[in-house]
């Protein structure tokens, strides 16, 4: 979702846009600052890409983990999961790499592997070819529905291999653990960026910001099937857990 925040200048100074409901929301708006949420793999967006020149003018809160708080938490969550394949397409490659990079930091091998909801099972020969210890998701359309999700997590659990998701449904249909964000602390979070720029902020000293608040769930069930145990203590008090019913 994308929200301008200062007013456009008159329609006479505006160039000629299609009026198509298909053409780009800062195409449309270009003489305004604009502030973006709810928007997932933002770094993977073309106004984000640093020779873009909507990236100057725009700053928003994306629905991603911060990759360093994600490997950090995978880390401490499943300290055995050495090389972790992260499954992802051609359309999230920056968000891959900065997940690789901060894996790297925690003494984790990221092994971006390109994976399609269409033809799934290249991508599951894959993990087991590199030796995966675990599967880190994110939310990409390209690579996750439904059936490739049952099916990631059926590997997770004949393999007995941690499966770390991005929404609390995958940790409740079987995955072991997920960190995601929280929706209405985000619409707060764009508020507060809003009114920073129109008190008198650059935009462009605001940039990406990840959400302030991440819920976490686990799946003790998971734990239990896959023979993991889980660290009570790295759990927050709000954590959510599944499979205890």
């Amino acid at each position: 979702m994308i929200s301008s925040v200062v007013p456009e200048k008159s329609p006479s100074t505006r160039p000629h846009c299609d009026q198509s409901p298909r053409v780009f929301a800062l195409a449309r708006l270009p003489y305004s600052p604009v502030v973006f949420f709810m928007v997932p793999n933002a770094l993977d967006a073309p106004f984000m890409e640093p020779g873009s020149p909507m990236r100057m003018r725009v700053a928003g809160v994306t629905t991603d983990i911060a990759p360093d708080r994600q490997m950090h938490w995978l880390a401490g969550m499943a300290p055995n999961a050495r090389t972790v394949g992260l499954l992802s397409s051609r359309r999230t490659h920056v968000t891959a790499s900065m997940l690789q990079a901060a894996g790297a930091k925690y003494s984790v091998t990221v092994v971006p592997i390109e994976a399609s909801k269409t033809q799934f099972m290249p991508a599951i020969d894959a993990l087991n070819a590199y030796g995966c210890d675990a599967a880190l998701m994110i939310a990409d359309a390209q690579v996750f529905n439904s059936a490739s999700v049952q099916r990631l997590l059926l590997w997770g659990m004949r393999q007995k291999k941690v499966v770390s998701a991005f929404s609390p449904h995958v940790v409740k249909a079987g995955a072991l653990m997920g960190q995601y964000c929280d929706n209405a602390a985000i619409g707060r979070q764009t508020a507060h960026m809003v009114l920073d720029v129109l008190g008198g902020a650059e935009i462009s000293s605001l940039g990406l910001r990840y959400p302030d608040r991440v819920e976490v769930a686990v799946n003790q069930r998971t734990a239990e099937m896959i023979g993991i145990v889980l660290d009570g203590s790295r759990l927050p008090p709000n954590a959510v857990r599944f499979g205890n019913e």
